[in-house]
């Protein structure tokens, strides 16, 4: 009810075991795609808007409800007339960004007056400079744009391992409040049945772990979010990133 930055909040808290008890983040890690969807209509519109036309006349298939639900957008499922090819959009929540500029105003606002002595006695830093990051990297995640750009680039930095599945971008169908990307087919890593036997989970922990080396070490690029639902487990033990508005650059 707080909206999408609260829920921001709350997603960030809920990997945070230094910070939160566990039964805590229990329930806020309900919040990484378990959020109330905005009305379906809408986002069929945004859609239609986008692609410029009937989503029929794009898509063979579309799921009329949404797949999953996060604090600033939510995802469907469809199949691409055109090659067959399943794919996930993501449609931004409307009117987002003046809701979430005028949270950030706040959170600085409370931050400056009554959390910096708190938090320089106990971080080491003053509460705005955290808050200023936060916002920096929320602001990113609603430029569709830049996520569009930053998933051409992590496709082509793992194109060479069929371990790591980065979703394909549709950048004709993509736009500012829209991105049409390859479906993976995966689920949340922290799924008690997502893996076919216990090597499966073995070799995920492995590629997971090389994944993320490579992105840092050789990539100078990663993801800047890997929370378990933008961190999708294959039964095989692969590895699908999902999500790409966070993202840190090391250059």
């Amino acid at each position: 009810e707080l909206g999408p930055t609260f829920v921001k909040v709350g997603q960030n808290l809920g990997n945070r075991p230094d910070l939160v008890r566990e039964d805590y983040m229990e329930e806020l890690t309900k919040l990484q795609d378990r959020v109330p969807p905005f009305p379906d209509a809408i986002a069929r519109a945004m859609i239609e808007e986008q692609i410029g036309g009937p989503i029929a006349d794009t898509f063979s298939e579309f799921d009329e409800v949404a797949v999953a639900a996060a604090s600033l957008g939510q995802v469907y499922k469809a199949r691409l007339r055109s090659n067959g090819a399943e794919v996930a959009i993501k449609c931004q929540r409307p009117g987002v960004k003046p809701q979430v500029m005028q949270d950030l105003y706040l959170l600085r606002w409370v931050a400056e007056r009554s959390l910096n002595e708190y938090a320089r006695s106990n971080l080491g830093c003053e509460a705005t400079l955290l808050v200023d990051e936060f916002a920096e990297k929320l602001l990113e995640e609603l430029d569709y744009v830049q996520e569009a750009r930053n998933l051409r680039e992590f496709y082509a930095n793992f194109r060479s391992d069929v371990r790591v599945r980065i979703p394909y971008v549709y950048s004709d169908l993509s736009g500012p409040k829209v991105l049409v990307m390859e479906w993976i087919d995966g689920v949340r890593c922290t799924d008690a049945s997502a893996f076919e036997s216990d090597a499966a989970k073995q070799r995920f922990i492995s590629i997971g772990v090389e994944s993320g080396l490579a992105q840092l070490l050789e990539a100078g690029l990663f993801h800047g979010d890997p929370h378990p639902g933008n961190v999708l487990a294959l039964r095989n033990g692969n590895i699908g990133y999902v999500d790409f508005g966070n993202v840190l650059a090391l250059r």
